[in-house]
Protein backbone atom coordinates (compact mmCIF):
# COMPACT_ATOMS: atom_id res chain seq x y z
CA UNK A 1 0.00 0.00 0.00
CA UNK A 2 1.00 3.58 -0.64
CA UNK A 3 -0.51 6.44 1.37
CA UNK A 4 -0.83 9.90 -0.17
CA UNK A 5 -2.16 13.01 1.61
CA UNK A 6 -5.06 14.68 -0.21
CA UNK A 7 -5.99 17.39 2.26
CA UNK A 8 -6.04 17.79 6.04
CA UNK A 9 -8.99 15.39 6.44
CA UNK A 10 -8.44 12.82 3.66
CA UNK A 11 -5.81 10.31 2.61
CA UNK A 12 -5.58 8.30 -0.61
CA UNK A 13 -4.49 4.66 -0.37
CA UNK A 14 -2.99 3.12 -3.53
CA UNK A 15 -3.15 -0.66 -3.91
CA UNK A 16 -1.96 -3.26 -6.41
CA UNK A 17 -5.26 -4.13 -8.07
CA UNK A 18 -9.05 -3.91 -7.92
CA UNK A 19 -9.41 -7.08 -5.82
CA UNK A 20 -7.17 -5.67 -3.08
CA UNK A 21 -8.99 -2.33 -3.22
CA UNK A 22 -12.42 -3.93 -2.81
CA UNK A 23 -11.13 -6.22 -0.04
CA UNK A 24 -9.83 -3.22 1.90
CA UNK A 25 -13.03 -1.28 1.19
CA UNK A 26 -15.15 -4.15 2.53
CA UNK A 27 -12.92 -4.54 5.57
CA UNK A 28 -12.97 -0.84 6.47
CA UNK A 29 -16.73 -0.65 5.81
CA UNK A 30 -17.61 -3.60 8.06
CA UNK A 31 -15.04 -2.69 10.75
CA UNK A 32 -14.23 1.03 10.43
CA UNK A 33 -11.09 2.60 11.81
CA UNK A 34 -12.21 4.89 14.67
CA UNK A 35 -12.30 8.47 13.50
CA UNK A 36 -12.69 7.69 9.79
CA UNK A 37 -15.73 8.53 7.68
CA UNK A 38 -16.71 8.16 4.04
CA UNK A 39 -14.79 5.72 1.85
CA UNK A 40 -14.61 6.20 -1.93
CA UNK A 41 -13.10 3.28 -3.87
CA UNK A 42 -11.53 3.44 -7.32
CA UNK A 43 -9.99 0.81 -9.58
CA UNK A 44 -6.75 0.78 -7.55
CA UNK A 45 -7.28 3.47 -4.92
CA UNK A 46 -9.34 4.07 -1.79
CA UNK A 47 -10.02 7.61 -0.59
CA UNK A 48 -10.51 7.73 3.19
CA UNK A 49 -11.97 10.77 4.93
CA UNK A 50 -11.24 11.21 8.64
CA UNK A 51 -11.55 13.61 11.57
CA UNK A 52 -8.10 15.08 12.33
CA UNK A 53 -9.10 15.52 15.96
CA UNK A 54 -9.80 11.79 16.29
CA UNK A 55 -7.18 9.99 14.17
CA UNK A 56 -3.95 10.70 12.29
CA UNK A 57 -2.89 9.56 8.81
CA UNK A 58 -0.13 7.46 10.41
CA UNK A 59 -2.69 5.63 12.54
CA UNK A 60 -4.88 5.03 9.47
CA UNK A 61 -1.87 3.62 7.62
CA UNK A 62 -0.99 1.25 10.45
CA UNK A 63 -4.57 0.02 10.77
CA UNK A 64 -5.00 -0.42 7.01
CA UNK A 65 -1.76 -2.39 6.65
CA UNK A 66 -2.92 -4.77 9.36
CA UNK A 67 -6.08 -5.76 7.48
CA UNK A 68 -6.27 -9.16 5.77
CA UNK A 69 -6.85 -8.61 2.06
CA UNK A 70 -6.84 -12.27 1.16
CA UNK A 71 -10.62 -12.52 1.04
CA UNK A 72 -13.52 -10.11 0.82
CA UNK A 73 -16.02 -9.59 3.61
CA UNK A 74 -19.70 -9.73 2.68
CA UNK A 75 -20.95 -6.17 2.32
CA UNK A 76 -23.92 -4.58 4.03
CA UNK A 77 -25.14 -2.80 0.91
CA UNK A 78 -28.58 -2.95 -0.66
CA UNK A 79 -29.69 -5.41 -3.29
CA UNK A 80 -30.61 -3.56 -6.49
CA UNK A 81 -32.63 -5.44 -9.12
CA UNK A 82 -32.47 -4.01 -12.63
CA UNK A 83 -34.98 -5.26 -15.25
CA UNK A 84 -33.29 -5.59 -18.65
CA UNK A 85 -34.52 -6.20 -22.18
CA UNK A 86 -31.67 -8.04 -23.83
CA UNK A 87 -31.92 -6.33 -27.19
CA UNK A 88 -28.48 -4.73 -27.40
CA UNK A 89 -26.78 -4.10 -30.74
CA UNK A 90 -23.69 -6.07 -29.71
CA UNK A 91 -25.37 -9.10 -28.11
CA UNK A 92 -24.76 -11.35 -31.10
CA UNK A 93 -21.16 -10.16 -31.42
CA UNK A 94 -20.51 -10.79 -27.72
CA UNK A 95 -21.92 -14.30 -28.07
CA UNK A 96 -19.62 -14.92 -31.06
CA UNK A 97 -16.59 -13.63 -29.15
CA UNK A 98 -17.34 -16.03 -26.29
CA UNK A 99 -18.29 -18.94 -28.53
CA UNK A 100 -21.77 -19.29 -27.03
CA UNK A 101 -25.34 -18.41 -27.99
CA UNK A 102 -27.03 -15.11 -27.20
CA UNK A 103 -29.33 -16.93 -24.77
CA UNK A 104 -26.29 -18.24 -22.91
CA UNK A 105 -24.88 -14.71 -22.63
CA UNK A 106 -28.16 -13.59 -21.07
CA UNK A 107 -28.15 -16.58 -18.71
CA UNK A 108 -24.61 -15.76 -17.56
CA UNK A 109 -25.42 -12.07 -17.09
CA UNK A 110 -28.51 -12.77 -14.99
CA UNK A 111 -27.22 -15.89 -13.24
CA UNK A 112 -24.92 -14.22 -10.72
CA UNK A 113 -25.14 -11.10 -8.57
CA UNK A 114 -22.72 -8.27 -9.23
CA UNK A 115 -21.12 -5.92 -6.72
CA UNK A 116 -20.60 -2.19 -7.23
CA UNK A 117 -16.83 -1.88 -7.27
CA UNK A 118 -16.62 1.87 -7.77
CA UNK A 119 -18.34 4.73 -9.58
CA UNK A 120 -17.15 7.29 -12.10
CA UNK A 121 -17.23 8.41 -15.76
CA UNK A 122 -20.65 10.06 -15.32
CA UNK A 123 -23.05 10.67 -12.40
CA UNK A 124 -24.76 7.36 -11.68
CA UNK A 125 -22.35 5.16 -13.65
CA UNK A 126 -21.26 2.17 -11.56
CA UNK A 127 -18.53 -0.31 -12.46
CA UNK A 128 -19.98 -3.72 -11.56
CA UNK A 129 -17.70 -6.63 -10.70
CA UNK A 130 -18.05 -10.27 -9.70
CA UNK A 131 -20.26 -11.57 -12.49
CA UNK A 132 -19.79 -14.80 -14.40
CA UNK A 133 -16.04 -15.30 -15.02
CA UNK A 134 -16.66 -16.20 -18.67
CA UNK A 135 -18.12 -12.75 -19.38
CA UNK A 136 -14.81 -11.15 -20.28
CA UNK A 137 -15.02 -9.27 -23.58
CA UNK A 138 -12.88 -6.45 -25.01
CA UNK A 139 -14.13 -2.96 -25.62
CA UNK A 140 -15.20 -2.12 -29.15
CA UNK A 141 -12.35 -1.28 -31.50
CA UNK A 142 -14.35 1.74 -32.67
CA UNK A 143 -16.25 3.54 -29.85
CA UNK A 144 -19.69 4.95 -30.54
CA UNK A 145 -20.21 8.69 -30.40
CA UNK A 146 -23.71 8.31 -28.95
CA UNK A 147 -24.98 5.56 -26.65
CA UNK A 148 -28.58 5.89 -25.39
CA UNK A 149 -29.26 6.27 -21.69
CA UNK A 150 -30.18 2.98 -20.05
CA UNK A 151 -27.89 0.88 -22.23
CA UNK A 152 -26.59 -2.21 -20.40
CA UNK A 153 -23.04 -2.98 -21.44
CA UNK A 154 -19.92 -5.10 -20.92
CA UNK A 155 -16.22 -4.27 -21.08
CA UNK A 156 -13.50 -6.58 -19.83
CA UNK A 157 -14.88 -8.21 -16.69
CA UNK A 158 -17.03 -5.17 -15.87
CA UNK A 159 -20.73 -4.64 -16.45
CA UNK A 160 -22.45 -1.26 -16.33
CA UNK A 161 -25.46 0.83 -17.29
CA UNK A 162 -25.08 4.15 -19.09
CA UNK A 163 -27.00 6.72 -16.98
CA UNK A 164 -27.23 9.30 -19.77
CA UNK A 165 -26.66 9.59 -23.49
CA UNK A 166 -22.91 9.74 -24.02
CA UNK A 167 -20.02 8.40 -26.11
CA UNK A 168 -18.67 5.00 -25.15
CA UNK A 169 -16.84 1.92 -26.27
CA UNK A 170 -18.50 -0.82 -24.22
CA UNK A 171 -20.35 -3.75 -25.78
CA UNK A 172 -24.13 -3.14 -25.65
CA UNK A 173 -26.20 -6.18 -24.70
CA UNK A 174 -29.49 -4.72 -23.46
CA UNK A 175 -31.54 -1.77 -22.25
CA UNK A 176 -33.29 -0.83 -19.03
CA UNK A 177 -35.83 1.82 -18.12
CA UNK A 178 -34.47 2.15 -14.57
CA UNK A 179 -32.99 5.57 -13.84
CA UNK A 180 -29.37 5.34 -12.72
CA UNK A 181 -29.26 8.97 -11.59
CA UNK A 182 -32.23 10.99 -10.35
CA UNK A 183 -31.89 14.11 -8.20
CA UNK A 184 -35.55 13.71 -7.22
CA UNK A 185 -34.69 10.65 -5.13
CA UNK A 186 -33.29 10.74 -1.61
CA UNK A 187 -30.34 8.76 -2.98
CA UNK A 188 -29.67 10.17 -6.44
CA UNK A 189 -27.50 7.25 -7.58
CA UNK A 190 -29.36 3.97 -7.91
CA UNK A 191 -26.14 2.00 -7.29
CA UNK A 192 -23.42 2.88 -4.79
CA UNK A 193 -20.18 1.09 -3.75
CA UNK A 194 -21.02 -1.85 -1.52
CA UNK A 195 -24.40 -2.52 -3.16
CA UNK A 196 -25.21 -5.84 -4.80
CA UNK A 197 -26.82 -5.80 -8.23
CA UNK A 198 -29.00 -8.40 -9.91
CA UNK A 199 -30.05 -8.17 -13.55
CA UNK A 200 -33.50 -9.55 -14.35
CA UNK A 201 -34.42 -10.59 -17.88
CA UNK A 202 -37.75 -9.04 -18.93
CA UNK A 203 -37.24 -9.46 -22.68
CA UNK A 204 -40.16 -11.83 -23.14
CA UNK A 205 -42.59 -10.21 -20.74
CA UNK A 206 -45.73 -8.38 -21.79
CA UNK A 207 -47.43 -5.61 -19.91
CA UNK A 208 -47.16 -1.92 -19.30
CA UNK A 209 -43.87 -0.11 -19.80
CA UNK A 210 -44.10 0.95 -16.18
CA UNK A 211 -43.70 -2.67 -15.12
CA UNK A 212 -40.45 -2.88 -17.08
CA UNK A 213 -39.25 0.49 -15.84
CA UNK A 214 -38.93 -0.36 -12.19
CA UNK A 215 -35.55 -0.74 -10.57
CA UNK A 216 -35.98 -2.13 -7.06
CA UNK A 217 -33.66 -1.41 -4.18
CA UNK A 218 -34.07 -3.71 -1.18
CA UNK A 219 -32.49 -3.16 2.21
CA UNK A 220 -31.10 -6.36 3.75
CA UNK A 221 -31.88 -5.04 7.20
CA UNK A 222 -35.56 -4.24 6.67
CA UNK A 223 -36.46 -6.05 3.49
CA UNK A 224 -38.27 -2.93 2.31
CA UNK A 225 -38.18 -1.99 -1.35
CA UNK A 226 -38.15 1.32 -3.18
CA UNK A 227 -38.99 1.50 -6.88
CA UNK A 228 -36.90 3.71 -9.08
CA UNK A 229 -38.84 6.47 -10.85
CA UNK A 230 -39.84 5.76 -14.47
CA UNK A 231 -37.91 7.48 -17.22
CA UNK A 232 -39.35 10.94 -18.06
CA UNK A 233 -41.20 11.26 -21.35
CA UNK A 234 -39.05 12.00 -24.34
CA UNK A 235 -38.90 15.67 -25.23
CA UNK A 236 -39.61 16.78 -28.75
CA UNK A 237 -36.66 18.69 -30.17
CA UNK A 238 -38.54 21.78 -31.31
CA UNK A 239 -40.57 22.18 -28.12
CA UNK A 240 -37.45 21.70 -26.01
CA UNK A 241 -35.77 24.54 -27.88
CA UNK A 242 -38.83 26.73 -27.35
CA UNK A 243 -39.09 25.94 -23.66
CA UNK A 244 -35.42 26.80 -23.05
CA UNK A 245 -35.62 30.10 -24.98
CA UNK A 246 -36.46 32.07 -21.86
CA UNK A 247 -33.46 30.63 -20.10
CA UNK A 248 -31.05 31.46 -22.90
CA UNK A 249 -32.49 34.97 -23.26
CA UNK A 250 -32.20 35.81 -19.58
CA UNK A 251 -28.81 34.17 -19.04
CA UNK A 252 -27.15 35.59 -22.16
CA UNK A 253 -26.58 34.62 -25.79
CA UNK A 254 -25.27 31.12 -26.31
CA UNK A 255 -26.02 29.96 -22.76
CA UNK A 256 -27.09 26.28 -22.68
CA UNK A 257 -30.35 25.32 -21.01
CA UNK A 258 -28.64 23.58 -18.10
CA UNK A 259 -26.97 26.88 -17.14
CA UNK A 260 -30.39 28.46 -16.63
CA UNK A 261 -30.93 30.70 -13.57
CA UNK A 262 -32.37 28.76 -10.64
CA UNK A 263 -36.00 30.00 -10.83
CA UNK A 264 -36.37 29.01 -14.48
CA UNK A 265 -34.40 25.80 -14.04
CA UNK A 266 -36.73 24.77 -11.20
CA UNK A 267 -39.94 24.85 -13.25
CA UNK A 268 -41.76 22.41 -15.45
CA UNK A 269 -43.37 23.56 -18.65
CA UNK A 270 -45.65 21.70 -21.03
CA UNK A 271 -45.85 23.10 -24.55
CA UNK A 272 -48.80 22.62 -26.88
CA UNK A 273 -47.05 22.20 -30.21
CA UNK A 274 -47.65 19.99 -33.25
CA UNK A 275 -44.46 18.06 -32.50
CA UNK A 276 -45.59 17.10 -29.01
CA UNK A 277 -44.94 18.26 -25.47
CA UNK A 278 -41.90 18.30 -23.26
CA UNK A 279 -41.18 18.24 -19.56
CA UNK A 280 -38.05 18.82 -17.53
CA UNK A 281 -37.10 16.33 -14.75
CA UNK A 282 -39.00 16.50 -11.42
CA UNK A 283 -38.38 19.87 -9.78
CA UNK A 284 -36.51 20.16 -6.46
CA UNK A 285 -38.10 21.58 -3.27
CA UNK A 286 -39.08 25.21 -3.66
CA UNK A 287 -39.93 25.02 -7.33
CA UNK A 288 -43.37 26.48 -6.66
CA UNK A 289 -42.04 29.66 -5.05
CA UNK A 290 -43.40 33.00 -6.36
CA UNK A 291 -40.22 33.69 -8.34
CA UNK A 292 -40.28 30.22 -9.86
CA UNK A 293 -43.97 30.55 -10.72
CA UNK A 294 -43.31 33.88 -12.44
CA UNK A 295 -40.44 32.37 -14.44
CA UNK A 296 -42.64 29.41 -15.34
CA UNK A 297 -45.39 31.67 -16.68
CA UNK A 298 -42.87 33.67 -18.66
CA UNK A 299 -41.37 30.50 -20.10
CA UNK A 300 -44.81 29.13 -21.01
CA UNK A 301 -45.69 32.31 -22.88
CA UNK A 302 -42.56 31.89 -24.96
CA UNK A 303 -43.20 28.17 -25.41
CA UNK A 304 -46.57 28.40 -27.04
CA UNK A 305 -48.13 30.97 -29.37
CA UNK A 306 -51.57 30.14 -28.00
CA UNK A 307 -53.13 29.80 -24.52
CA UNK A 308 -53.10 25.99 -25.00
CA UNK A 309 -50.32 25.36 -22.52
CA UNK A 310 -50.12 24.43 -18.86
CA UNK A 311 -47.30 25.36 -16.52
CA UNK A 312 -46.81 24.05 -13.02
Amino acid sequence: MRFLPVRDDAVLIELDDLESTLALFDSLSSDPIPGTGELIPGARTLLVFYRPSAVTPAAIARAARSRDLGSRVAGEGNLVEIPVRYDGEDLAEVAALLGVTAAEVVAMHTGQDYAVGFTGFAPGFAYLTGGHPALNVPRRTSPRTRIPAGSVALAGTFSGVYPRESPGGWQLIGTTESLMWDLGRERAALMLPGDRVRFVDVSGRTGSTADAATGVTASPATGSTTAAMPRPRTRSRSSTRACSRYCRTSAGPGTPAWACPAPARSTRCRCARPTGWSATPPAPPGWNSPSAASACAHMANRCSPSPAHRCR
